[in-house]
């Protein structure tokens, strides 16, 4: 049943939480997606001046001028040809033709057409490329020819992209695909001019909208003089490129208005779906005008076949927002039967706190239709808000504590050997079923103790977090719908009982169970109970070493037992897989046709305090986390070597011939990072 709450509670704030987002280990989460979210863009119109747009084009305009810029031909001659021929030639080039599709085109190249240098033919193709929105790649590159391609092409209607396959042990750019459009321009040799030899002009209509939002602005600067031959102020070029970002994302404090009517339009498209928005209480009815806090979005096509994959288990993590308004995305994500992440709401806070956390697990509750006396098993880290948050609401539930954070939060006071020692006098005040397998009940299929699923879907989310409000949920909410179509494709490949996933772990009990163990390996094995002294199998899910000797053994003494892969618990089954990823999430209209809200309440930003200096974007690092990201370590600590004297302490700018053994200690000691 679709639903719209306005809820308005008595603002708690509660100690902000420093989120450290620790880096993601890749170990725990067995399958992971490559989404592209290359192509996102915004579905709210805005235009140059930060006002929404209205208007939409007439039918019978003629789209020429909008979707295609016509090249100059002037400019370039024809081998080969007399003065009149020339002129037919610009003529016919002039004229524009209609393919199948219905599109005009123009037709940029001719044969015979002829370019002085290399980088006229470069420039030509560079405008060609920018002006029909095709994206063009040099196949072939040489001082006498050049072979330009799409680097997308059809072949029988599908879509075919580039890609690297290995040959011999080299990278190999296979394009794959019949190629529907190629120019072939050469010389005979370097003294001569370049020559357009063939064409293959056919249009299929096939176009792209990359670009490039994160180019630099002193990038942006020195394209721009280069190719325009002019001058203008770096300020400029910022002040332009703020104007762009803000017409192709979306004006921050204008979305906050329209929210409400982005909310109905995803409720109307994806039946199923819950949202809720909090605002600020006012003390007078007659104000006009509520103050936004927080959302909450949880889309049906997930929450509804989430129960269906037999696994209780939710991790809980928040990351936080970029914009000009302060915030935190916080996340809930289980996991699929191939181990992969399975996100199932996410609310936009103010920050991080009990009161939001007691919120959001309200809400989750009631979507997923879980009551007080609920035995799922949440694993987090230990930030403010959330531990006092899951006992009010989820009293009986199983809270696991990532175990990487709390070494992190000791490394800062102890280190080496005595860190070791430490670690076990603090963690035993720590419940042992928050940390410890043997503790761990057989509720939730896995024995994980590293908040991994969280971080890896966080990660996926760094474009977006800088976005206005409607764009950042609808960046979410598309890259997830995405993902459910790549996972299907995956699914659609394989056979069998079980998910590659799976498939894989269990070989290795398998292979494990193959290896003679000594005498004092010896467990307790109940088939009729499914359940083994060791506990791996309640756990897990999945038949012990122990447990599949057992099984071997009832077969080859004749009895009849299941094969030993039906053991496997059904979460892990493919076609529980299947079933997870059964419902798909819709597509949005643009904004010019969603829903008008009738509530009666303007919706403002939240309320923010611009702090002092540049905004971080970056994560913050742990604290023994190394700062490079490119495989050099970090010469952190280590004393400079001076090149001209040959001594420690100082370098070769700041050498003043001092003397010495060449050892620290009597002269100045200089430290200093490099990345």
């Amino acid at each position: 049943m679709k639903k719209l709450f306005e809820k308005s509670y008595h603002y708690s704030s509660g100690d902000d939480f420093d989120d450290s987002e620790y880096n993601v280990d890749e170990s725990i989460i067995q399958f992971d997606l490559d989404v592209d979210m290359s192509d996102f863009h915004n579905v709210v119109d805005v235009d140059e001046h930060g006002i929404l747009n209205n208007h939409s084009k007439d039918e019978g305009n003629d789209m020429v001028d909008d979707e295609l810029e016509v090249i100059a031909t002037d400019d370039y001659q024809f081998a080969g040809f007399h003065k009149d021929d020339r002129k037919r030639l610009l003529k016919e080039l002039s004229k524009s033709s209609t393919c199948s599709h219905g599109e005009v085109h123009v037709k940029p190249f001719q044969i015979g057409q002829v370019f002085k240098t290399k980088h006229d033919v470069k420039n030509y193709m560079n405008s060609h490329a920018v002006a029909t929105r095709r994206s063009l790649y040099l196949a072939k590159n040489d001082k006498i020819q050049i072979r330009v391609k799409p680097s997308k092409v059809v072949d029988g209607g599908g879509l075919s992209t580039r890609s690297r396959e290995k040959c011999k042990g080299k990278d190999v750019i296979a394009n794959k695909g019949t190629y529907l459009w190629a120019v072939q321009i050469s010389r005979a040799n370097e003294n001569q001019d370049w020559l357009v030899k063939t064409i293959q002009d056919e249009h299929k209509c096939l176009q792209t909208r990359a670009s490039n939002p994160r180019i630099p602005v002193k990038a942006l600067h020195e394209e721009l003089c280069n190719k325009l031959e002019l001058g203008m102020s770096l300020q400029k070029v910022a002040r332009t490129k703020t104007m762009v970002e803000r017409i192709i994302s979306g004006d921050y404090q204008v979305q906050y208005v329209l929210l409400r009517n982005y909310v109905l339009e995803l409720l109307n498209t994806n039946p199923g779906e819950t949202v809720w928005i909090d605002v600020h209480p006012e003390t007078s009815l007659s104000i006009t005008t509520r103050t936004f806090r927080r959302i909450c979005v949880c889309l049906g096509a997930l929450k509804l076949r989430f129960k269906v994959g037999f696994k209780d288990f939710l991790g809980l993590d928040g990351t936080f927002m970029k914009g000009p308004y302060p915030g935190q995305v916080l996340t809930v994500v289980g996991l699929d039967s191939n181990n992969g992440i399975y996100p199932i709401t996410y609310e936009v806070v103010e920050t991080e706190s009990t009161s939001s956390w007691t919120w959001f697990l309200e809400l989750l509750g009631e979507d997923l239709d879980l009551g007080a006396n609920s035995n799922f098993t949440f694993i987090s880290d230990r930030q403010n808000g959330i531990i006092p948050a899951i006992v009010k609401v989820f009293p009986s539930a199983e809270h696991r504590f990532c175990l990487r954070h709390i070494q992190e939060n000791m490394k800062k006071q102890w280190k080496g050997k005595y860190l070791s020692d430490q670690l076990w006098s603090v963690v035993c005040k720590i419940p042992a079923n928050s940390w410890a397998k043997s503790h761990f009940s057989g509720r939730a299929h896995n024995d994980y103790l590293l908040n991994s699923l969280c971080e890896v879907f966080n990660s996926k989310l760094d474009e977006g977090r800088d976005k206005p409000i409607i764009t950042c949920l609808e960046y979410i909410r598309e890259y997830l719908m995405k993902s459910l179509c790549v996972v299907q494709k995956e699914i659609d490949k394989r056979e069998g009982l079980l998910t590659p996933t799976a498939t894989t772990m269990f070989e290795k009990i398998k292979t494990d169970s193959q290896v003679a163990r000594t005498w004092q390996d010896q467990y307790v094995v109940n088939l009729n109970n499914k359940s083994c002294s060791c506990r791996f199998w309640e756990i897990t899910g999945f038949p012990c070493r122990h447990v599949v000797c057992a099984i071997w053994d009832k077969i080859e003494n004749g009895e009849n037992a299941p094969h030993v892969d039906e053991w496997v618990h059904p979460c892990y089954r493919l076609s529980t897989w299947k079933t997870m990823y059964f419902n798909k999430i819709d597509p949005l209209n643009g904004r010019s046709m969603w829903p008008k809200s009738d509530c009666s309440f303007t919706l403002l930003p939240p309320k923010h305090k611009t702090q002092v200096g540049r905004p971080k974007k970056k994560r913050r690092r742990g604290f023994d986390e190394p700062n490079s990201q490119a495989g050099r370590l970090c010469r952190k600590y280590l004393a400079v070597t001076c090149s001209k004297c040959h001594n420690k302490g100082h370098n070769s700018r700041t050498c003043k011939g001092q003397g010495g053994s060449g050892e620290v200690g009597g002269g100045w000691k200089l430290f200093f990072s490099s990345y």
